[in-house]
């Protein structure tokens, strides 16, 4: 083979290795970007998509990015956050339950997150789960600035063994999470036949 059809085919190879590469890029406008990224553009769409209250799109738009993210290897917790909060929002439930699943796999111990797994379980009517989340809530160390709603951890706690017939646990959990709202709660029977 003489050196000009050597090169002619070197060339013809880097030509095709280019056109790959830009078709790649045009049907994946995400391929050069890293997890961080694409994090920060779904955090835009969530926004545009919180506002937006007639429609679910930008909030749809927001999950596929917070998915690209998690694929692209970005483990924050507020992405996590994020992407619960976008299909609770559309009402995907299996992908809500999925998230904060694959959210306490990678933060085994944070209370915020066993805390609106808890809530979830609790809407779903998942009385024995969410009852061990929110004790688990509880029982967990955790940084008062970081997670405000421990009080609500202890009241849907008690409500749960109220459901379950157990007034002295929910008394305790009531009275506690009384104390820590600083307010007067609504009385476990009422509250109970909103939530049953």
């Amino acid at each position: 083979m003489s050196i000009s059809r050597i090169i002619l085919v070197v060339f013809v190879v880097i030509d095709l290795g280019f056109i790959t590469f830009f078709a790649l890029t045009y049907s994946n406008p995400y391929m050069l970007l890293n997890g961080d990224q694409i994090y920060e553009m779904g955090k835009d769409e969530f926004k545009k998509g919180e506002q937006d209250t007639n429609s679910t799109v930008g909030l749809e738009k927001a999950a596929k990015l917070f998915e690209k993210a998690l694929k692209k290897g970005c483990k924050e917790k507020e992405l996590f956050v994020s992407l619960y909060q976008c299909y609770d929002r559309i009402n995907n439930l299996p992908k809500v339950e999925e998230t904060l699943n694959k959210a306490l796999q990678v933060f085994p111990k944070d209370v915020e997150l066993f805390y609106y797994r808890g809530q979830f379980e609790m809407e779903q009517k998942k009385w024995k789960e969410a009852y061990a989340d929110f004790n688990t809530a509880v029982t967990l160390p955790f940084d008062s600035t970081e997670f405000t709603l421990i009080d609500a951890a202890y009241y849907n706690r008690g409500a749960i063994s109220f459901i379950n017939g157990d007034t002295a646990k929910a008394n305790a959990d009531y009275w506690k999470a009384n104390a820590l709202a600083g307010d007067t709660l609504e009385s476990y029977p009422d509250y109970v036949k909103t939530i049953k």
